[in-house]
């Protein structure tokens, strides 16, 4: 069983490298500054260089331990419509701009995945956006995707 176990911590810390990865270029095209003065990419590559090392010890030195069993596609599936989600909020990030992104993905999140009321979904939605641009656009001065609405 353990060569099995080995083969999917090498799978798992394959798919995370490349997360961190894709994390690390995405924070290098954005302004890095200091860590006296940070820029917006700053924090984003930091995390990123901590995913690439842990799934670089992962690759290295797989655990072996643990019962993969209870591993069956079926989980897989209800992860799935997350990570979809995701790639498509990063797909139209730009596009559509920050509010509107933020808004559909906090609210298939929360109708589809967390199975809630679409009043209460919706509410969910309008103060997580609302908090998340008032503290990323108006506090910290970071400049957030406008998309079509915003001219930029």
């Amino acid at each position: 069983m353990q060569g099995k176990e080995n083969r999917m911590d090498r799978i798992a810390g394959t798919v995370v490298l490349f997360i961190g990865l894709m994390i690390v270029w995405q924070a290098a095209r954005l302004r890095i500054g200091t860590f006296t003065v940070p820029g917006p990419g700053l924090f984003p590559l930091l995390t990123g260089c901590v995913v690439i090392f842990l799934a670089s010890y992962l690759l290295l030195f797989p655990s072996g331990g643990g019962d993969i069993s209870g591993f069956a596609w079926v989980k897989l599936k209800r992860v799935a419509p997350v990570y979809a989600s995701l790639v498509a909020y990063f797909v139209v990030l730009e596009w559509v701009g920050f509010v509107i992104a933020s808004f559909g993905l906090i609210l298939y999140l929360s109708i589809v995945i967390g199975k809630q009321w679409i009043g209460w979904a919706l509410v969910r939605a309008i103060i997580m956006t609302g908090l998340s641009y008032v503290l990323f656009e108006l506090l910290l001065k970071t400049q957030l995707p406008k998309g079509f609405l915003g001219g930029t």
